[in-house]
């Protein structure tokens, strides 16, 4: 793993270097993007996003999600990426994949932590019979 934003005492001092440059890192738990993965983290139930608070509504279209799922294969957080949706879809997806489970993400046999974007898309075949 690269750290950024180490101070190297033997490269010369110049103009160009970043505001950040010669600060301390900040430590914690490195998250792996699905491509770096040997074998990426698979859900072990479905998501439920058909709840009656989105039931009523109509509307086609999808929204991104981020989730961190830590290496024993519970989501430690879901965010909200890309939306175009009303926002009570964005809040049903994220509530319901905060409480999905994932067998973990592995690297080379080692179970470890993953970043992982999900698209959720919503086709509300009532739009096609107006």
């Amino acid at each position: 793993m690269k750290l950024s934003g180490v101070a190297d005492s033997t490269a010369p001092e110049s103009k160009d270097r970043s505001e950040g440059v010669g600060l301390l890192p900040i430590f914690g738990p490195a998250y792996y993007t699905t491509d770096q993965l040997t074998k990426r983290p698979q859900a072990l139930s479905v998501a439920e996003l058909d709840t009656a608070a989105t039931r009523s509504i109509i509307v086609s279209g999808a929204l991104i999600l981020r989730l961190r799922i830590n290496e024993q294969g519970q989501v430690v957080d879901a965010e909200v990426e890309q939306n175009e949706l009303p926002e009570i879809f964005a809040e049903t997806a994220i509530k319901a994949f905060r409480q999905s489970r994932f067998t973990p993400g592995e690297r080379n046999g080692q179970l470890v932590n993953t970043l992982m974007r999900i698209e959720v898309r919503y086709d509300d075949k009532r739009l096609s019979g107006r």
